[in-house]
């Protein structure tokens, strides 16, 4: 298994501050990343 570095540990900190389950995580992260990958490509 792949371990987190400092960044990434901090991110999960954030995202498990406000979000109790996977699908809040899900819908956070869909949130936060909408529109980004369409821009890129």
């Amino acid at each position: 298994m792949t371990r987190l570095n400092e960044r990434e540990l901090e991110l999960v900190a954030m995202l498990s501050e406000e979000c109790e389950t996977p699908a809040e995580i899900t819908t956070k992260l869909k949130a936060l990343f909408a529109g980004t990958f369409e821009k890129n490509a």
